[in-house]
C-alpha cells in the first residue's frame, strides 16, 4: 500500500499527495510525541511496546467523553459499541474498514 503513495509523489509532485496510510502520516511528531517515545524506549517497561486494545485505553476514552460532554455531545466511553449504525470510510482497503466490518456494522466507502 505504501508503494501507491510513493508512485504518486513520482508522478503528480510530493507537495500534491496526502498519502493517509495506516502508519505513515505526512508530517513529522511534536516534539513532545518525540520526547515521549524516548522515555518510553529507555524506561524498557515490559509489554509497553504493542498495539493498544481494539476498543482504546480505558484514560483516553474518559478523556474523550469529557471533551466530547464539553461540547455538547455524549459519549458512553464505558464500552466500546457491539455495532454501529453506518461508519464512513475514505479508503474501503483500510483496516478500519476491516475492523468494523467485523463487529457487525455496516460500512459506507466515500466518493473519491
Amino acid at each position: 500500500m505504501f508503494e501507491i503513495g510513493i508512485q504518486m509523489r513520482k508522478e503528480r509532485g510530493a507537495e500534491n499527495v496526502f498519502d493517509f496510510s495506516i502508519g505513515n502520516p505526512d508530517v513529522e511528531p511534536p516534539e513532545p510525541v518525540i520526547e515521549a517515545l524516548r522515555r518510553v524506549a529507555t524506561e524498557n517497561r515490559p509489554r509497553s511496546h504493542g498495539y493498544m486494545p481494539n476498543a482504546g485505553f480505558p484514560e483516553v476514552r474518559a478523556r474523550i467523553a469529557a471533551i466530547a460532554t464539553q461540547l455538547g455531545a455524549t459519549i458512553d466511553h464505558e464500552t466500546a459499541p457491539e455495532r454501529l449504525d453506518l461508519i464512513d470510510v475514505p479508503d474501503p482497503r483500510s483496516a478500519a474498514r476491516a475492523f468494523l466490518r467485523m463487529r457487525g456494522s455496516p460500512v459506507s466507502p466515500l466518493p473519491p
